[in-house]
């Protein structure tokens, strides 16, 4: 298209005009640097004058044809009605004008005029290729011209609205046709006239050239996404001796990716370091189905080369290849990705995303004070609170009092709230901007994998396959396990349930952990579910639950002499439930930065194991805290709208809202040990306190 125009201007003659632009100095960048579309679609306009003989406006005319019956003017090349002829003013003719061209100026002239009526040059769209940054050896010539004395003065005169086509006259009107009312179908319509319809000409370049340029713009972000990705994959560190222990699966097929968590020793030579979590993540786009399955720390496992052990001695064994090895082995899976992920990184993404509210259930604090064996130190309070950098490393990572399956757990709904913190707008920044840029600069700076350079291909994959499970609720595996003084043990009949439950679409049954988890519910309990969701009866008919005792009111009663809005505790709890004083009055900085009163009921439950767990109740004067989106149900009970909020088969919380629009909520264990009706039955029982 640009060797045509070349071809055209070289064959026509310059006016004066032309000649002492040429010597003109050449435009400024801002003057001459926009995208070329103005040039071009003026270009197209002249051949379309051309085309349909249009008559210059300027052009000399004699005397008997100045006497002669004007032309009609057809106003829009889509229309097929006439326009009764209108008498223009015509501007004189410079001298040496040739046919064709507008008064005032060339061609590019008098669209450089129409494009911009005020003198100045529209901002070109973002994104879009500087036409003459595509051909840097184009001639001056084929610029912009900046407006003459002769163009300024001329655009003092009345500028037309549209551009006016001038076409042959239409033809005589049929026998017995008359006039049309002014006002319908346009002035100087016949009734009754069969009028053909002109052809719209070349108003097909326009919509050609409007392609293209969409085109241009689609193919322009395309690239520079691809460059993006590239950058990405080459900024990750590929780990050696792991790409031959991978299985490469075709774009679209599900993803099976080994998340590893671990502290950098890089300045101990010969250490790789300590890897405390183990997650397996499957990505199924097809299926709209992503998994979650973590792996216990102490698991026993058999280590390829070095036998028994617990699963996070194979890392500080043989780093992610053993590791890799180690849970192919046990799991059967055939693994498809591997990611690394340094603790430091893990605090600063946290921060990047403007931390994670999180419930957290109890007082998490350890100085080792009280210990000769170091144990990581922390000090976070119980209750629902925003937990941000190193606070939220520490909170997802502590076990020193716990077991290694309530730490999963914890990892597993840590990850969950800061998944619905971050937009799906704002994970990359070529669609989102400030946080995927950060987040990507922190996960190639963190972030082992087996990516690298060279890998963007497959970097979009994975990128396809995560954008389309964007909304998809993260589906949890339960782990069935037993755990003993030094290991977690687990059949190979249980090791088999949880892989078939990872492959699956649906939720494990059961709670997150022990030795009844992901066991299906049995026909007593799935009657009382169903009578928990108001299906044949009272839904806490049957709830194993207890009185409370006077160290709960005595809370309640403190909580409201020092509170400002109402409190309601329990009056029922499970048995082995124990009152801790761990529970607080307090204030939580809502997503505005404005403070809202709180307070938080710490309970602790005891199994005939000896295992302790902890669940708890909340209220707070913040309406729409995150944690309270989107409810699984809502019934009715005793006149009382109460939220529920279910992880998989199992009821994690249950909510309601006060006439001033407070909030309560009854939370479970991180285990989901406490079954429905008994959640149920603690939240309906929830009553007013007075100080």
């Amino acid at each position: 298209m640009s060797d045509e125009r070349d071809d055209r201007e070289d064959e026509r003659d310059l006016t004066p005009e032309e000649e002492q632009d040429q010597d003109a100095p050449p435009l400024s960048e801002h003057e001459g640097g926009g995208i070329g579309l103005t040039e071009e679609f003026a270009r197209i306009e002249s051949e379309i004058e051309e085309e349909v003989g249009r008559t210059d406006l300027g052009a000399d005319a004699d005397a008997e044809d100045e006497e002669a019956p004007r032309q009609a003017r057809f106003d829009d090349l889509d229309s097929t009605d006439w326009v009764a002829p209108v008498d223009v003013p015509r501007a004189p003719e410079p001298e040496g004008a040739e046919a064709g061209e507008a008064p005032g100026g060339t061609d590019e002239d008098a669209a450089a005029e129409e494009t911009d009526l005020d003198g100045g040059e529209a901002d070109p769209p973002q994104g879009l290729p500087n036409e003459a940054d595509e051909d840097p050896d184009r001639d001056d010539a084929e610029e912009a011209d900046p407006p003459t004395d002769d163009a300024a003065a001329s655009s003092e005169a009345p500028a037309l609205e549209h551009t006016v086509v001038r076409a042959a006259p239409p033809p005589p009107p049929p026998a017995g046709a008359r006039p049309l009312p002014p006002g319908i179908g346009g002035r100087g319509d016949w009734a009754g006239a069969d009028v053909e319809a002109k052809p719209p000409g070349l108003w097909w370049r326009f919509l050609t050239a409007s392609v293209l340029i969409v085109a241009s713009t689609a193919t322009a972000v395309a690239l520079s996404l691809l460059l993006f990705l590239t950058d990405v994959a080459g900024g990750l560190d590929p780990i050696p001796g792991l790409r031959d222990k991978l299985t490469v699966v075709e774009p679209g097929e599900p993803q099976t990716i080994l998340i590893l968590g671990s502290d950098d020793r890089a300045d101990t030579p010969g250490d790789r370091g300590r890897s405390d979590t183990t997650m397996l993540l499957r990505v199924d786009a097809q299926s709209q189905v992503l998994s979650l399955f973590s792996l216990p720390r102490d698991l026993k496992v058999e280590i390829p080369g070095y036998g028994t052990d617990k699963l996070n001695a194979a890392f500080t064994l043989g780093g992610a290849p053993l590791t890799t090895e180690t849970v192919q082995k046990l799991t059967d899976l055939k693994i498809n990705h591997v990611v690394n992920v340094d603790f430091q990184g893990f605090a600063d993404a946290v921060d990047a995303i403007g931390c994670v509210y999180i419930d957290v259930d109890r007082d998490y604090f350890n100085d080792n004070s009280a210990t000769t064996e170091p144990y990581a130190t922390i000090d976070v309070n119980a209750g629902y609170q925003r937990l941000c950098g190193l606070n939220a490393l520490d909170y997802v990572r502590y076990r020193h009092f716990d077991t290694d399956i309530v730490r999963g757990a914890r990892q597993q709904d840590f990850l969950s709230e800061a998944r619905q913190r971050v937009p799906p707008s704002e994970v990359l920044p070529i669609i989102g901007g400030d946080t995927g840029s950060k987040l990507l600069d922190i996960f190639t700076k963190y972030t082992d994998s087996d990516l690298g350079e060279g890998d963007a291909g497959e970097v979009i994959n994975i990128l396809k396959s995560f954008i389309n499970v964007i909304d998809v609720p993260v589906k949890e595996v339960h782990f069935n396990g037993t755990l003993g003084p030094v290991y977690v043990t687990a059949s190979a009949k249980q090791i088999d349930k949880a892989v078939e439950d990872f492959l699956g679409e649906e939720d494990s049954a059961g709670p997150r952990g022990g030795e009844n988890a992901n066991e299906d519910p049995t026909p007593e309990e799935k009657s009382k579910e169903k009578k928990s969701k108001g299906e044949g009866g009272d839904p806490t008919e049957g709830a194993n639950v207890i009185d409370i005792d006077d160290t709960y009111a005595g809370f309640g009663s403190t909580s409201a002499r020092r509170l400002k809005f109402p409190v309601y505790i329990p009056e029922k709890v499970v048995p082995g439930s124990l009152y801790e004083d761990d529970s607080r009055q307090y204030e939580i900085k809502d997503t505005e930065d404005e403070k809202q009163d709180a307070y938080k009921m710490v309970i602790s439950l005891t199994d005939p194991a000896m295992n302790v767990e902890y669940y708890g109740v909340q209220g707070t004067t913040w309406e729409t805290p995150p944690i309270l989106e989107n409810p699984s149900e809502t019934h009715t009970i005793d006149g009382r709208d109460y939220d529920y909020y279910y992880e998989g088969d199992r009821l994690g919380m249950v909510a309601f809202h006060d006439d001033l629009g407070n909030s309560y909520w009854v939370k479970n264990t991180l285990l989901q040990t406490i079954d429905e009706p008994e959640m149920i039955a603690i939240a309906t029982s929830m009553d007013e306190k007075h100080g």
